[in-house]
């Protein structure tokens, strides 16, 4: 569970499938530079790119 101002939510998983589940609430800001390289599966940069194509008011990911 996390929560935040005006933002709460929870994640359920089935245990035998995962050890854990993690949920980041933050303030809707962009990265600082190099965070988001430093953090991403060499997949999420591209589906990155794919979703602020089709969302454009997204700020960029870094």
């Amino acid at each position: 569970m996390t929560h935040g101002d005006g933002y709460r939510a929870a994640a359920v998983a089935n245990a035998g499938e995962v050890r854990g589940v993690g949920i980041d609430a933050a303030h809707h800001l962009p990265l600082l530079e190099g965070v988001f390289a430093s953090m991403a599966l060499p997949a999420e940069p591209r589906r990155d790119a794919e979703l602020r194509r089709l969302a454009p008011r997204r700020p960029p990911a870094r």
